[in-house]
């Protein structure tokens, strides 16, 4: 397709050229007569022609060479042409004509494309979008440039959010099980006297990391100690939506009834 196309490019700026020569109406010096030029040449073995030569269409330079624009002692004006792009001007040196074609420099874009070799094929996708940046992050960035650019896809932070939701209902639903109880669920009199809000912030940190960091987050502020890993506010406040989840995880509530 690309080969047919510059053929026909080469064709429409043969048409061009003869008919803006034509249409031209300058003067042309007068070329010698055919009988002149057998006396000049006779007994040097050399020939001279008196129109353009054409290269084919196999010996297109792809760049325009400073040999290009340099005269032949031995040869007339010869059209030089490249197939890629449009005219952009041309270049006259003591009777050589080269028409110069260049491609348009297209303005400096970073692709980005992925290859996966898997054992039966190998599969090439190119990148677009959100999703480029995230693959130059892989790339040249550390796990939290990762991070922060994943979160910055809108459709992949949808996607994380919801994710990160089914993390915390699991927790929750493991917190609430009688299979292996919380100490919220244990209001025994025995259990009521040992009951300690430390404890009951370490077994969130061990069994429910995210729902722990998520309220360890809201209680938190840049003045507090980087040190501190629990606050009473955060079992207080853990215990009270444990409750409204389930209401027989309320062995917070019953400690505070009794102290009030």
């Amino acid at each position: 397709m690309k080969y047919q196309k510059a053929v026909e490019n080469v064709k429409e700026i043969k048409t061009e050229l003869k008919s803006a020569y034509s249409a031209s109406g300058r003067r042309v010096k007068r070329l010698l007569r055919t009988e002149n030029i057998n006396e000049l040449t006779a007994g040097s073995g050399t020939s001279v022609k008196k129109h353009l030569s054409f290269v084919s269409l196999n010996e297109f330079p792809t760049t325009c060479s400073s040999s290009n624009l340099t005269p032949s002692s031995s040869a007339l004006p010869r059209l030089t042409i490249s197939p890629i792009g449009k005219p952009q001007g041309c270049l006259f040196d003591n009777g050589t004509f080269s028409l110069v074609r260049g491609a348009f420099a297209a303005k400096n874009e970073t692709k980005t494309k992925v290859v996966v070799e898997y054992p039966s094929k190998t599969v090439n996708k190119t990148l677009s979008g959100d999703m480029e940046p995230i693959v130059k992050a892989l790339a040249h960035g550390p796990p939290s440039r990762i991070a922060k650019t994943v979160l910055k896809c809108k459709t992949l932070r949808t996607e994380i959010i919801s994710q990160v939701l089914r993390v915390v209902a699991s927790e929750m639903n493991e917190l609430c099980s009688k299979k292996n109880p919380s100490i919220l669920r244990k209001t025994s009199k025995d259990d009521l006297i040992n009951f300690d809000m430390k404890k009951l912030c370490d077994e969130w940190k061990e069994r429910a990391p995210v729902f722990y960091s998520f309220l360890l987050i809201c209680s938190s502020s840049k003045n507090t100690s980087s040190t501190a890993n629990w606050f009473p506010s955060i079992a207080i406040a853990g215990s009270v939506l444990l409750k409204q989840r389930n209401s027989h995880t309320n062995a917070s509530a019953s400690v505070l009834e009794i102290l009030i």
